[in-house]
């Protein structure tokens, strides 16, 4: 059974602009810099992108089918690619920017998308959560729901930042940026730039 075929219309996925956390998105990437993007959903950053004004390349990428043959349909200026954010098809250093919007949270550990994202990036790393940290010391990493959907994973807030202080050739210069778009979400950023 193939839950997000069955219980998600990506016609239908909202896509939203111009929100508080999009804007600070786009404030710490130049208006030519690329941009890869894994979870992209429906091509929503891709909407982003292009609202803002950026001119550089974007490729989204995500697991979903579905999703990436939405956005194909949406945005067939841009590259689109079914992948898993663990391994990504891209060499190293290809993109200016690596992004992850509301993605993390439901891959099965943190560790290997974030570094997949420092491996295809020059200059960046973009990492926003809306929920998913813990103040306990240990990662609770969820699986699959009765219905075939993935949860999302509560991870350790401690863990997780010494893990990002661990990975060579990059600082960390935001860590638990909240940004509040007014409505519903809570967005935790950290941001990671090359040495």
């Amino acid at each position: 059974m193939n839950w997000w075929a069955e219980n998600t219309d990506p016609a239908k996925y909202q896509k939203r602009v111009d929100t508080k956390p999009f804007k600070f998105i786009a404030s710490q990437y130049g208006e030519d810099d690329s941009i890869i993007e894994i979870g992209c959903g429906a091509g929503v950053w891709a909407d982003n992108h292009k609202f803002y004004g950026k001119k550089g390349m974007y490729k989204g990428t995500d697991v979903t089918p579905e999703y990436v043959e939405e956005s194909w349909k949406q945005h067939p200026e841009f590259q689109w690619e079914v992948a898993d954010a663990n391994w990504l098809s891209d060499a190293d250093k290809t993109w200016d920017i690596g992004l992850a919007i509301h993605a993390i949270e439901y891959t099965m550990g943190y560790e290997k998308p974030v570094l997949e994202l420092c491996r295809v990036a020059k200059k960046k790393v973009i990492l926003c959560f809306w929920v998913g940290f813990t103040d306990n010391e240990d990662n609770a990493i969820r699986g699959l729901n009765a219905e075939g959907g993935m949860q999302y994973s509560i991870y350790s807030r401690k863990l997780f930042n010494s893990f990002l202080d661990s990975i060579e050739g990059w600082n960390v210069t935001v860590r638990e940026q909240n940004v509040m778009d007014g409505e519903r979400l809570y967005n935790y950023f950290w941001i990671l730039e090359a040495k």
